[in-house]
């Protein structure tokens, strides 16, 4: 997503990554099935650990991906896999304060209004 249109006319921006306004989220009933990639990711340093990485990646992945990755990569690309799968997006409106919420894997968002004005930027992180 790039943009989203708010009732109150702003325009929500996603364009680059770090965004004070944006924040992911996972379904309660996904958050085992989320989880699972801690098995794919085991399965592939046992795979590693048996001389068998070029199979076990052309299996997992296809005969295209590349085998000469570094091992951090391919962590990174079975996670990110369940990440796709799993995640769902959530915005605030920087003008109005609705937030948006993604509808299961399309993309299409729910709005809802919050009740008061005490949370301007509830996604933004409160850790520096």
């Amino acid at each position: 997503m790039s943009k989203l249109g708010c009732i109150c006319g702003h325009v929500i921006r996603d364009q680059t990554n770090n965004i004070p306004y944006k924040a992911r989220f996972i379904r309660d009933q996904d958050y085992e099935g989320f989880y699972a990639y801690t098995d794919d990711i085991a399965a592939f340093i046992a795979a590693i650990e048996a001389g068998q990485r070029t199979e076990w990646i052309r299996r997992y992945f296809s005969n295209s991906y590349p085998t000469d990755l570094p091992n951090a990569s391919i962590v990174n690309d079975i996670a990110s896999s369940y990440e796709v799968d799993y995640e769902g997006g959530l915005y605030q409106c920087e003008n109005c304060g609705r937030v948006k919420i993604q509808v299961q894997d399309k993309n299409s968002f729910a709005s809802f209004t919050p009740e008061d004005e005490n949370f301007p930027d509830i996604f933004k992180r409160f850790k520096e």
